[in-house]
């Protein structure tokens, strides 16, 4: 991937981001007098927990989850999975490129599969349905995490190859 297209993609990845982080899922959680969204809740959640958060969501916040929410969170995950794959091919050999965009890619498929729990969740409440959605969140989450934990580390280890190498000079 070229230089410009990396950058392109790194600031459509964070633009979406930043809406999510700092628009739509602030203004769900106090839609719902405080209480985090799905999509915020990294260890899961039971269906006790589900029904509560959908029982003071109110309209407002439901139609700003399904209609605006969902659909910025269908386009992110690919986003963010394709921009770590391209992270970690310029930190990574191959075959350790291959192991993180498995795990991102993972990941991606557990959130457009929460995303679908949760548009089901809105509609009505089903206790499988927020078993099933909390599951996603806690396997989306857990790869997340292990891919930008290993796309640190890479950039860490670069930084310090770097600094040696101008140490050396």
């Amino acid at each position: 991937m070229s230089r410009v297209a990396y950058l392109i993609l790194t600031a459509a990845t964070l633009a979406v981001y930043f809406v999510m982080v700092l628009w739509t899922l602030p203004t769900i959680a106090a839609a719902a007098g405080g209480a985090l969204p799905f999509d915020l809740r990294p260890w899961g959640y039971s269906p006790e927990e589900a029904a509560a958060f959908l029982s003071v969501l109110s309209d407002p916040g439901r139609s700003l989850y399904s209609d605006v929410q969902l659909r910025l969170d269908t386009v992110y995950p690919p986003l963010l999975a394709i921009w770590i794959c391209a992270s970690a091919a310029r930190l990574f050999p191959r075959g350790v490129v291959w192991a993180i965009g498995l795990v991102a890619v993972g990941g991606m498929a557990a959130d457009l599969a929460e995303n679908a729990a949760v548009a089901q969740l809105l509609d009505g409440f089903d206790a499988d349905t927020a078993r099933r959605a909390a599951r996603w969140t806690m396997v989306k989450s857990a790869a997340t995490t292990l891919a930008l934990t290993a796309l640190l580390a890479g950039f860490v280890a670069w930084l310090w190859g770097v600094w040696r190498a101008r140490g050396a000079g």
